[in-house]
């Protein structure tokens, strides 16, 4: 199976950047997991693409199927804790 990564080239020093009072850029983003970056990375092609997947893929230098599967990933993460919660308020209401 071939492995897609995101080439570093393309991620740019501001899609990553966070904004912060007082503290160095640099020390921020030592914190944020990698992970992280290639989601930021990622939905920020798809917005310099309008949205254009094929387009986000080929400037991120992957494959337009390991970009399908990485933005069902983050949709599926994006949807556990609100199962969750749902289910601690049921629990919650029972009681």
């Amino acid at each position: 199976m071939r492995r897609s990564t995101i080439k570093l080239h393309v991620i740019s020093t501001k899609s990553v950047a966070l904004r912060s009072s007082g503290r160095s850029p640099i020390k921020k983003a030592a914190q944020v997991t990698l992970a992280e970056i290639e989601k930021r990375a990622i939905l920020a092609a798809l917005k310099r693409n309008g949205g254009n997947r094929l387009a986000a893929a080929r400037e991120l230098a992957i494959g337009k199927t390991t970009l399908y599967r990485k933005l069902q990933e983050y949709a599926r993460k994006a949807k556990k804790p609100k199962k969750r919660a749902a289910k601690k308020k049921a629990a919650k209401k029972r009681k």
